[in-house]
């Protein structure tokens, strides 16, 4: 799985308002692993 699908299948869970906050330290998360 590519980090675009691992992000857009976590933000299913978080509400609209929440949405770019958590999309960006996601993102910090998934590209941090090796």
């Amino acid at each position: 799985m590519c980090i675009v699908h691992l992000v857009r299948n976590s933000l299913s869970y978080v509400s609209y308002k929440d949405r770019k906050a958590v999309a960006a330290d996601l993102r910090l998360v998934y590209t941090a692993l090796p």
